[in-house]
């Protein structure tokens, strides 16, 4: 038992940090059940988490985000290896967000199979694929940290140094397991210590990094590194920003139903601990976007980042609003926390992603080839977002199959024309360098030597996942 009085938590604003850090931890793995450390952390890399909403749409939504990010990761990895004519300072992270892309679609494979009602597991099978999609969830916190530190310039000044900084991002995923398997003790939570710190270092460091980066180069009278504090700030509502919607419960003194910011519970006191710490850098981050972007001189300002800052802000706010006024243990309630808390970012994401990719040219389309099946892959990508959009409406408002299928081929009518417009203003700027790059600063090996490590790793998430299941 944690003593009380260690720890202290006036009105909902924690006023000074707990005790041991790993005392709190195991006193957390120990309280909670997966589904709620999920509902705790708010932090969904693609679309994870449990609720009671209807399974038939989950499943059909699992479907539909497996669809997209298997397209978007086979074109960003095609494109990062193939793409030769654009500086491969720009292809590495481009391949990076790809293979990011694709280990979430193997997380929804998992997903589906754990769902689906038609497919009967054993008890054990099901378990083990339970630890799977943790562990493999907690790799792409480390593809996320790599990618930060690859993009919108690399983190290191060296590519010795670059190196240097993946392999200890990944030599530190695997000591941090092993810590957190000797660490646990009593019933073992599906490797829920292990999620947790790294959520705690990796987001917490990212989101530093992507801070800094827009800190240091936002008010910058070279246009490069004004761009780069740009994409900075994109690409950290791109792949950081799953908890900035929660962002009224972080910062201000809010008691949120159903507690999903609360770490344990000692004594009936809900206490605020370590885990909200990551939660509150990315919310705080969402005012620097917002008011730097806002505040910086007119000529360096950037409408596209205030926007989507703004957007987060306002959608924090109607989450807030939908919090208060539905029932804890209502369906709306249920249907909110899953399909638009958690999917609406699963949507966004991919925007965001495809936003930075075509801004700051991370593809050559003044190439005849790659632009003809790019705009193939484009219109692939619409259709499933569309999809995925009306089964999140669907969720709420259910829709005859035949309406609902007008208004996806009407929307599809609308994208393609504008999509055709779209890459006719991209080609005018497509030549034109974006960032600042380093050249010679990678080998051309380093692209395949990434998905290389990459499925070294996921094959290592199989074993951890064996290892959790069964303890030592």
């Amino acid at each position: 038992m944690i003593p009380t009085n260690r720890y202290s938590f006036v009105d909902g604003i924690y006023t000074r940090l707990p005790g041991p850090l790993v005392e709190v931890l195991l006193h957390f793995c120990g309280k909670i059940t997966l589904q709620q450390l999920y509902s705790c952390t708010d932090f969904n890399v693609g679309m994870c988490g449990e609720t009671m909403a209807e399974v038939s749409s989950v499943v059909e939504l699992h479907i539909l985000s497996f669809g997209l990010a298997a397209l978007m990761g086979t074109a960003f990895v095609w494109l990062g290896l193939k793409n030769n004519k654009t500086e491969i300072s720009l292809r590495m992270p481009l391949l990076q967000m790809g293979l990011l892309f694709l280990v979430n679609s193997l997380i929804f494979v998992l997903y589906i199979l754990r769902d689906s009602e038609s497919i009967q597991l054993s008890e054990v099978t099901s378990d083990i694929i339970v630890h799977l999609s943790t562990i493999t969830n907690a790799f792409t916190l480390s593809q996320i940290l790599i990618l930060t530190m690859l993009f919108p310039a690399p983190l290191a000044s060296t590519r010795e140094g670059m190196r240097t900084l993946i392999a200890g991002v990944l030599i530190a995923f695997v000591a941090l397991f092993f810590l957190s398997m000797v660490l646990e003790s009593g019933e073992l939570v599906t490797g829920a210590l292990f999620w947790t710190i790294l959520t705690i270092v990796y987001f917490s460091v990212a989101s530093l990094i992507l801070i800094r980066w827009f800190i240091v180069h936002c008010t910058s009278d070279d246009p490069l590194e004004n761009n780069a504090a740009v994409a900075s700030g994109l690409m950290f509502f791109a792949v950081l920003g799953a908890g900035i919607i929660q962002w009224p419960f972080r910062l201000f003194p809010l008691g949120k139903p159903g507690g999903s910011s609360y770490v344990f519970d000692s004594q009936g006191e809900e206490i605020r601990a370590f885990l909200a710490l990551p939660y509150t850098i990315s919310s705080l981050g969402l005012f620097v976007f917002l008011i730097g972007s806002a505040m910086i001189a007119k000529g360096k300002r950037d409408k596209s980042l205030f926007t989507v800052s703004f957007l987060f802000m306002a959608a924090g706010l109607i989450n807030l609003a939908a919090q208060y006024m539905s029932s804890e243990t209502g369906e709306f309630r249920e249907l909110w926390d899953y399909f638009v808390v958690t999917g609406i970012f699963g949507l966004v994401r991919p925007l965001l992603l495809i936003l930075l990719v075509l801004r700051f040219n991370l593809i050559d389309l003044t190439d005849v080839s790659i632009r003809g099946r790019i705009r193939v892959l484009s219109l692939l990508i619409i259709t499933v977002w569309a999809s995925g959009f009306f089964e999140i409406i669907q969720a709420f408002i259910p829709l005859p199959q035949l309406l609902s299928a007008a208004l996806i081929g009407a929307l599809l009518a609308f994208a393609i024309g504008w999509e055709e417009k779209l890459f006719d203003n991209l080609l005018s700027g497509s030549g034109e360098k974006m960032l600042p790059v380093t050249e010679d600063f990678y080998d051309e090996d380093d692209p395949y030597l990434l998905v290389m490590v990459t499925g070294g790793f996921l094959v290592l998430c199989v074993v951890f996942a064996f290892l959790s299941y069964g303890g030592f």
